[in-house]
């Protein structure tokens, strides 16, 4: 399978080596590969907001960058924790932080989340 029949954006993902015990012995496991599929950008419903900011093209490039690009670092924070961005996931907000080359905001944006302890 591909990344056109699996309907996956290839710059979503990256190829990572399939790690196999030692027992298997050496039939050129290192030639294997997995999938490692990431999370995607957010998708907003452009019918019912055609100007959303996180509106991406047919590449997956984002159709108005320099909304970003312009903004502030504060601004950016405000717009992430209490505007449009506050509906993310935590992996959609690094994603697109990363992409508008902000990823230093990650701490300051994505909320911890604390998993209760396995029993």
């Amino acid at each position: 399978m591909n990344f056109a029949q699996a309907n996956v954006n290839p710059a979503c993902c990256k190829i990572v080596p399939l790690r196999l015990p030692e027992k298997l012995g050496n039939l050129a496991l290192h030639l294997i590969e997995r999938i490692e599929i990431m999370a995607k950008f957010y998708e907003p419903d452009m019918g019912q907001d055609p100007n959303n900011p996180f509106a991406r093209d047919a590449d997956g490039k984002l159709a108005r960058r320099s909304y970003w690009l312009d903004m502030a670092d504060r601004s950016i924070v405000l717009m992430m924790t209490q505007g449009l961005g506050q509906a993310l996931s935590n992996e959609q907000k690094r994603l697109h932080l990363e992409d508008i080359g902000r990823g230093h905001l990650t701490a300051d944006i994505c909320t911890v989340e604390i998993l209760p302890p396995e029993e």
